[in-house]
């Protein structure tokens, strides 16, 4: 809650990220596939946090100098890492069993969001489109955020997605798409932030309001108490049931919230939508840890080492028991 309401303060922001991960590793090994990556998430901010602020340091830099160092320091890596998880999740669904429509993860989810989105038909036709249009997808957003020119469109791609899978009526799911909307920030070019954030207070002095800064605390103030009142309320009204349709609604808030933001900062016409310019690859070599260990997690049952939380989140691979359903990697060797 300190974090939302100052959002410039470093050391908030470092205590929260390094409480979230330590609160992560004591529920080890039993957490959810996008909570193990927003574990490595969070462990990479706080390398590029440590290697950004002695960069600072040494260089005198102050402020948003400051701020703006240690931001590129860690964005770079986690922008890497988000288009691993696409890969890799993608690579998991090339099976035999995800391309059946009779036993396929993703024509099941698709029947479970037809619950929360009536104007979906179900059908046998669906359900194979739905299939297709999951690989389709994950395989095309990271395609997508890799080029300066398609980025913008990989993101609206991405909300997309996420939006719709967000309608599986699983707090797992729109949880996880939370997370890669917010993630998907990281791929906007810091000037365009800078610039939404000027556009905000050219805004507020034509409306005769305070600063932009007073505005948004009172605003965050006001939002998490809402917040809190609503999951307490939600809690001793029906339990666990009660607070997931609470969660859903929240996520629909969460999407649409993001979603305006990112259309209003491109509008700042700081940047043209094929000028999105961000760097992919880590910015220090230490930072290269994180992937390397988001890919062994990720190939994992490959190597026979371990098959849950291994970013194989709804996707019928099998690999144990001397028998693999994949397209091509079935022949790898265990170890």
């Amino acid at each position: 809650a300190l974090v939302v309401i100052w959002p410039r303060s470093i050391s908030l922001f470092a205590t929260m990220v390094a409480v979230s991960a330590m609160y992560t590793t004591q529920r080890l090994p039993y957490i959810p596939n996008h909570i193990l990556f927003e574990l490595f998430v969070n462990l990479t901010i706080l390398g590029g946090l440590g290697l950004g602020w002695l960069e600072a340091r040494r260089r005198g830099l102050l402020g948003s100098e400051a701020r703006d160092r240690i931001y590129s320091t860690f964005a770079s890596t986690v922008r890497f890492e988000v288009l691993l998880l696409y890969f890799l999740a993608t690579i998991h669904k090339l099976n035999h069993d995800f391309f059946d429509p009779e036993v396929s993860c993703g024509g099941a989810l698709f029947n479970m969001m037809v619950d929360n989105a009536p104007v979906l038909a179900e059908s046998t036709w669906t359900q194979v489109g739905s299939i297709v249009a999951t690989i389709l997808f994950e395989a095309g957003i990271p395609l997508l955020l890799m080029f300066r020119r398609s980025r913008a469109l990989g993101i609206l791609v991405g909300f997309f997605f996420h939006l719709l899978l967000g309608f599986v009526p699983h707090g797992g799911v729109y949880s996880f798409s939370a997370l890669m909307m917010a993630l998907f920030f990281l791929f906007i070019p810091a000037q365009v932030v800078h610039g939404f954030g000027e556009m905000a207070e050219r805004l507020l002095t034509r409306l005769s309001l305070p600063k932009a800064g007073a505005v948004y605390r009172f605003l965050a103030v006001a939002g998490v108490m809402a917040t809190v009142a609503v999951w307490v309320w939600a809690w001793h009204r029906a339990g666990y049931l009660s607070m997931a349709k609470v969660g859903f609604a929240q996520f629909l808030a969460w999407s649409a919230i993001l979603l305006m933001t990112f259309l209003i900062a491109v509008r700042s016409k700081t940047v043209t939508w094929t000028g999105f310019e961000v760097a992919l690859l880590p910015a220090r070599p230490v930072l290269w840890l994180f992937p390397l260990l988001i890919t062994l997690n990720g190939i994992s049952p490959y190597l026979g080492s371990k098959t849950q939380t291994s970013f194989a989140m709804f996707s019928n691979l099998r690999t144990e028991n001397g028998r693999s359903n994949h397209f091509f990697l079935a022949g790898v060797p265990q170890i």
